[in-house]
């Protein structure tokens, strides 16, 4: 294989440097370590800070693309294993300064990658040996670091900026994060995981999927992303638990500790962001693993909470963890599964008081008022096109994606789209259009709607309604449009299916608790109903036939 010639002494810049070591992604030309140092010397960060981020991506185009080129390309098994392997041996040219200040720059920082994905490591103050470990292991050290830089730099990415192509920072599009498509970036990142078993591909293929949005999602769908999910998280806890019940306070418990911490990062973030996309496709994503995953929620809690947890900040991981408390509350409603005849879930105290705070909505939340304004600002965040069985969205169109003039309510991806909704038979927006504009006028125009905290705005637009002698009538048809345009993308959940949960999850979570052991598991109300349910059930009542019976 070709190498850099042990004779040259033309000095480069460490940026240079990785882009050639890594031009060919099969057989990079420099080992991790170096490659390491180099990731370091040319993004180094001493603090998180968001505009050093901003500056990464507008500065180092060409490195982003060479960096998710080599985690994206497609490779056998047998290719990583020599990939990984190559990563491990060190053939450089330690002689040169410049190579040599490479190499001591990622010999400092690689324990700690490694030490992600093998908790038993123990890092020294004054170096860690690594002489032991396997080469899959040592090799996997530069793939992390590379996840982490993914992981800390694109959640500053524009996301309109990058779908219109019209950023000069990376990526300048959804297609140049994804260069060998939304199929193979998924393939590629369960391939990963498999090799690092670390959750910060999680992270990427979140960060990649709040930009790429739809572009993404029904990738990450198709492939069971979720079941990958479900599989991660039910290993860290039984890998973390075994530590818990023995009350492990010891160097080891800790680090195990601390691995269980940085992975369920990237759980949290990866939950966050799924429950970011449209209704339809975070149900498609849960579904057939909705149970498992809301006992997951609950399990890791009760971990982070229970006094025999080993970490060193475990008094303030409760509240850092707070997106693991909405995920399994969204999911317990948005599934219904507090109805029978599925069996009661016992949960974390943290989920059911959540879901007791917020569930069942507020009255105001039921009235069509409140329905109509939550109607019209979601629509107007949505990015997909509104036309009749359309699944071209921002991401998809780019440029060509817009609003209409009108209402500046609803998008879509172009001419023929439009038209179509337009004379639509069902709720054409010849009808909803004027009866948008009509309601958005009355409330207080655009100033009041976008000033986005709507627990200030909406009593404002109802007042506003209220002076105005706005006509129910438009807010009916209103509303009937938003269940027209719902029952269009997906079934939603009815409580009719019921996904498999973990065999052993009840005696597992009543463990918890038992002798002061943190806090016990709670039963949610099944009794709260969604106010739908509560529709449906009366609808049902007022057909049921009235049976006189003649008393003795």
């Amino acid at each position: 294989m070709a190498r850099v010639s042990a004779g040259s002494t033309v000095s480069q810049t460490p940026a240079n440097l990785l882009l050639g070591a890594i031009r060919d992604p099969h057989d990079p030309r420099l080992c991790g370590t170096c490659l390491i140092g180099c990731l370091d010397a040319v993004f180094s960060q001493t603090q998180h800070d968001h505009f050093l981020f901003q500056r990464n991506l507008a500065k180092h185009h060409d490195i982003w693309n060479a960096l998710i080129l080599f985690v994206t390309v497609k490779r056998t098994n047998k290719q990583m294993q020599r990939l990984l392997t190559r990563l491990s041996h060190c053939s450089c040219r330690l002689a040169d300064p410049q190579i040599c200040n490479l190499h001591e720059r990622g010999e400092k920082l690689k324990p700690f990658l490694i030490a992600r994905t093998v908790p038993e490591l123990e890092l020294q103050q004054h170096g860690t040996d690594l002489s032991g470990l396997s080469p899959t292991v040592s090799g996997s050290a530069f793939p992390t670091d590379i996840f982490a830089l993914f992981g800390e730099n694109l959640p500053v990415a524009r996301i309109k900026s990058v779908a219109k192509g019209s950023t000069a920072s990376w990526p300048s599009s959804p297609s140049e994060l994804l260069p060998l498509g939304a199929d193979a970036f998924v393939e590629a990142m369960l391939q990963w995981h498999d090799v690092l078993q670390d959750t910060l591909v999680f992270v990427t293929v979140a960060v990649a999927l709040r930009i790429c949005r739809s572009v993404l999602l029904p990738s990450v769908i198709s492939h069971s992303l979720c079941g990958r999910l479900v599989k991660a998280g039910r290993s860290l806890f039984d890998r973390t638990i075994a530590h818990v019940v023995l009350n492990d306070f010891s160097p080891a418990g800790y680090r195990a500790g601390d691995h269980f911490f940085m992975q369920l990062e990237g759980i949290q973030i990866l939950l966050g962001v799924i429950q970011e996309q449209p209704t339809d496709g975070t149900v498609a994503f849960f579904r057939g693993y909705e149970t498992k995953v809301c006992q997951l929620c609950s399990l890791f809690l009760h971990v982070l909470t229970d006094p025999r947890y080993p970490h060193p900040r475990k008094g303030a991981l409760r509240e850092q963890f707070h997106g693991i408390k909405i995920c399994g509350e969204y999911l317990y409603r948005t599934f219904h599964m507090h109805l029978p005849p599925r069996p009661p879930i016992p949960l974390h105290p943290d989920i059911v008081e959540f879901d007791e705070q917020f569930f069942p909505p507020d009255p105001s939340i039921r009235s069509l008022e409140e329905v109509v304004i939550c109607t019209i600002n979601s629509f107007r965040e949505e990015s997909r096109c509104a036309g009749l069985h359309c699944d071209d969205s921002l991401q998809t169109v780019g440029k060509g994606f817009s609003r209409c003039a009108r209402c500046n309510v609803v998008t879509y991806c172009g001419r023929e789209c439009q038209a179509q909704d337009w004379r639509n038979q069902s709720f054409p927006h010849k009808m909803v259009c004027p009866k948008l504009r009509t309601v958005i006028a009355q409330g207080g125009g655009w100033t009041v709607f976008s000033q986005g905290d709507m627990i200030e705005t909406i009593p404002i637009i109802r007042e506003n309604w209220k002076a105005s002698g706005v006509d129910e009538s438009d807010l009916e048809y209103i509303n009937g449009w938003r269940k027209d345009r719902e029952t269009r993308r997906s079934k939603m959940p009815d409580g009719t299916e019921w996904a498999p949960a973990f065999d052993d999850y009840d005696s597992i979570v009543w463990q918890f608790g038992a002798s002061g052991a943190g806090p016990k598991p709670r039963y949610p109300d099944r009794l709260a109903r969604w106010p739908s349910e509560v529709a449906e059930e009366k609808a049902l009542l007022e057909v049921q036939p009235f049976w006189e019976q003649d008393v003795d």
